[in-house]
This record gives structure tokens, sequence and C-alpha cells, in this order.
């Protein structure tokens, strides 16, 4: 897991890149392929078991950044693909739960 940590913080390193990623969601013409790739990753960023190994301010920009997306999310529910409705459905979870586990403790790059 360290090194999926590593990988996370590298990555996302420059906030801006998370912008980037949400931001392909916003267009009502989003093709159904890319929505399902960016899905795909905001699960691996923000929910639990992976959302752990995310760094803290990197996890907090992602769950600001996705609640902003509002009517976009829920537009999501309509995606051709089960999975997608589904990983949305886990997203807005972790959103709703202010995106905090109680066995969360916010250590400099990982959650422990």
């Amino acid at each position: 897991m360290p090194q999926l940590c590593t990988a996370k913080s590298i990555l996302f390193a420059d906030h801006n890149y998370v912008i980037i990623i949400v931001n392909r969601l916003k267009p009502m013409s989003v093709s159904p392929l890319l929505s399902m790739s960016v899905v795909e990753v905001l699960e691996a960023m923000i929910c639990d078991p992976h959302g752990e190994t995310t760094q803290y301010t990197v996890f907090v920009e992602l769950l600001r950044q996705v609640a902003g997306l509002r009517r976009r999310l829920f537009a999501l529910f309509g995606h051709p693909a089960g999975s997608v409705r589904e990983t949305v459905a886990v997203i807005m979870r972790t959103i709703a739960g202010g995106g905090c586990n109680c066995s969360r403790v916010h250590a400099g790059c990982c959650f422990a």
C-alpha cells in the first residue's frame, strides 16, 4: 500500500490535476467510456478501501470538487453501465459521510 500512496501523491501533487479530472464530468456531452473511467479514478481516490491511501489534502480537494458537480453527479445515474451507477452511489455515500471514517487517522501521506 505505501507504493499506491506514493503514486497518488506524485500524480496529484498539483491540485490542478484534481480539477482537470473532475471537470471531465461537467459537459453534458461527455462520452460514456470517458465518464466510466473518470468515475473509476474517483472511486480509487476517495472511496474505501483505496481512499485510505490518498493524501489528506488531495482527498479533501477531491471531495470538494466532486460535491461541486451537483446535478452532473446525479445525472450519472442515467449512465448505460450499471457499474457506473453503483460507483456513483458509493461516491455519494462517501461525500454524505464527509469522507471520514472513524478508523482513519490523518497522517501526513496516508491514512492508517
